[in-house]
């Protein structure tokens, strides 16, 4: 099912109220020692929203549809509560890329996309690559550029703990099967403590290994549910390292090995070409124990597992959250009339200003309310 998205309207007013939500199962002995079991891993959000006006007329003619009729439409179509839908919070809605944990070094190379915390807490983000000085230069800290050797920084503006400008941090932790395959889990960070699943992603996925943009090496996104619709992405994604070490290997295939030649085998293992030679016709039973394997006129010798990215792994990408409305009744006030002799409006085709607990409510309940609305498993 493809989810609907939340109408983005004029109206919407402070306060907005974002709230995280736990459930602790406590026991309590007649003493008073407690025993507490957190039930749920990742919160539920809830958020409360104000209107202080939405418009009950048509601008521009017949053909537009009023604010009004808008949310009511939309809030009638998902059933109030029953349905879920996507929601792009205005202030939490992109991750990453997180940062390098790398220092500055003195005749370096330095990559396109590489950056760096200055001692003044910038950000530095290499847009000309090259080589490092020998000494370190005094960062431009003001929006500027800063020549490094053959390199150029751009500053990036001060870091905090929230992060950049609609960013946070995003760093993944790296988990193997046992065979060789290291996977990241893709998850938003708050303050780079909290990692949280995400359920909908909007768009495409940018991998960095230590703040460095990869776009050379060989990885998948595996999990369940697509990765480009939203709606359609669940949590459980992940990023596999199924190529090799960095840069990536090249899988077996009937070929001229040179010496040397490396390969990814099927159960993860570097395997490397001590003879050259012409593999063989169908793939061998790869020795994984340390020992030679003989392939056409190619001998492999095995190098073990193939070893995880070195530095942090990290991602870029947008994303919504998946939401309900939190009650199956919703109130609308009208508290100023116009009229269509004001102009405003055709006849007959609606007039008036309303709200949902903005300044002008009087008699309804208040506000409106989102909650998470967590996905069922495929």
């Amino acid at each position: 099912m493809n989810l609907l998205f939340f109408p983005t309207l004029p109206g919407l007013t402070y306060t907005s109220l974002k709230t995280p939500e736990f459930n602790t199962l406590v026991m309590s002995s007649p003493n008073r020692s407690e025993v507490r079991i957190q039930q749920t891993i990742n919160p539920v959000w809830t958020w409360t929203l104000i209107y202080d006006f939405l418009h009950d007329f048509f601008w521009g003619g017949y053909s537009a549809v009023s604010e009004l009729r808008s949310l009511m439409g939309f809030f009638t179509q998902v059933g109030g509560k029953a349905q879920p839908f996507l929601y792009q919070d205005p202030d939490d809605y992109s991750v990453g890329p997180a940062l390098s944990t790398a220092a500055w070094t003195a005749n370096t190379s330095v990559l396109l996309g590489q950056g760096i915390l200055d001692s003044a807490n910038h950000w530095q983000l290499v847009t000309t690559a090259g080589i490092s000085g020998s000494t370190i230069p005094t960062f431009n800290d003001s929006g500027g550029t800063t020549g490094d050797g053959t390199a150029v920084w751009t500053d990036q503006g001060a870091y905090t703990s929230a992060g950049f400008p609609n960013t946070f941090l995003a760093g993944l932790s790296l988990v193997t099967d046992g065979k060789g395959n290291w996977y990241s889990p893709i998850q938003r960070t708050l303050d780079g403590i909290f990692f949280e699943d995400i359920t909908d992603l909007n768009g495409t996925i940018a991998v960095y290994l230590n703040g460095v943009a990869q776009t050379d090496f060989d990885y998948s996104i595996g999990g369940p549910g697509g990765l480009l619709t939203p709606s359609r992405s669940y949590m459980g994604l992940y990023i596999q390292w199924v190529n090799g070490t960095w840069p990536g290997l090249p899988r077996w295939e009937t070929s001229d090995w040179a010496l040397g030649a490396e390969l990814i085998d099927p159960a993860g293992h570097i395997q490397k070409a001590i003879t050259a030679g012409h593999s063989g016709m169908t793939i061998p039973n790869f020795n994984d124990s340390g020992g030679t394997t003989v392939d056409g006129s190619v001998v492999w010798q095995d190098e073990g597992y193939n070893p995880s990215p070195v530095g942090p792994v990290s991602v870029a990408f947008n994303f919504y959250f998946r939401v309900r409305f939190d009650s199956d009744m919703q109130d609308f006030e009208k508290f100023a009339g116009t009229g269509s002799a004001s102009g405003f409006a055709p006849a007959g085709q609606g007039s008036g200003i309303w709200t949902i607990g903005g300044s002008e409510a009087q008699n309804g309940t208040g506000t409106l309310k989102l909650t998470t609305a967590r996905p069922l498993p495929l």
